[in-house]
């Protein structure tokens, strides 16, 4: 258990300096130990942490010399978001393993830095793990998916459903998946161009269906601040361990 603690401190270390700064300018750096523990203590870059250690590992460790799909989609992910962002311009100081994995991971950066450029257009997989990492959004897409079933199969557009993807469109990491493209092999992509077809059909183009008559603002909002509620929870509690892992892994 120790191990796996450490190992996902060392591969949170691992990550920092992998990519320069976007705009360039030369900003104060923090501590990687910092860096991580703000990582950490935000739900949507730790769970975009845990996918870039399941699958970066192997190129992380010199086993592998190209980044798989799995890998390049995790860090996407990871990179996009603010504290994500932070932890890999962190000071990694004197650490060798840091440096050594930040020249391992060189086939990985053009199309992380490719995908997160404002003006780009990636496939519509890519599109849902950016709003993933980020809490809000995600939490959004999840009651996209959740509501929106009825659509998906081409039948109708409840209320639900259309106040579910209008509170998605408002999320600021959402903004790729308005352009994103459906990629993939020939079922996967056809399922995908399917969807955006009967959304813009049942959806945006004709009267909403009310069949259960509740207002969904009011459901949807209520639950998000429970769950928003329930993160800051998990916060405090990845904060005090990776304080601890902090103090007995480095």
């Amino acid at each position: 258990m120790r191990a796996q603690r450490c190992a996902l401190a060392a591969a949170a270390l691992a990550l920092a300096t992998l990519l320069p700064s976007v705009d360039g300018d030369e900003q104060q750096r923090l501590p990687c130990g910092l860096a991580r523990m703000k990582c950490l203590y935000r739900d949507g870059c730790r769970k975009a942490l845990d996918n870039y250690m399941d699958g970066c590992l192997d190129i992380m460790n010199g086993h592998a010399k190209t980044c798989n799909d799995f890998c390049t989609k995790s860090l996407i992910a990871l990179t996009s978001t603010q504290p994500g962002h932070a932890l890999m311009e962190c000071d990694c100081g004197e650490d060798q393993f840091c440096r050594a994995t930040k020249r391992r991971l060189d086939p990985c950066r053009p199309q992380v830095q490719y995908a997160n450029r404002n003006d780009t257009v990636v496939s519509c997989e890519v599109a849902q793990w950016i709003c993933g990492a980020d809490n809000l959004c995600g939490t959004a897409l999840d009651y996209y998916f959740r509501n929106c079933r009825a659509m998906f199969a081409g039948r109708r557009c409840s209320r639900r459903c259309n106040n579910s993807i209008s509170i998605l469109q408002r999320q600021q990491r959402a903004a790729k998946l308005q352009t994103c493209a459906c990629e993939g092999d020939a079922p996967a992509r056809a399922s995908c161009v399917d969807i955006k077809r009967n959304m813009d059909h049942l959806c945006f183009h004709k009267p909403v269906v009310d069949e259960e008559r509740e207002e969904a603002t009011n459901v949807i909002g209520g639950a998000a601040a429970q769950t928003l509620s329930a993160a800051v929870a998990i916060q405090v509690a990845l904060v005090v361990w990776a304080r601890w892992a902090a103090a007995h892994c480095w």
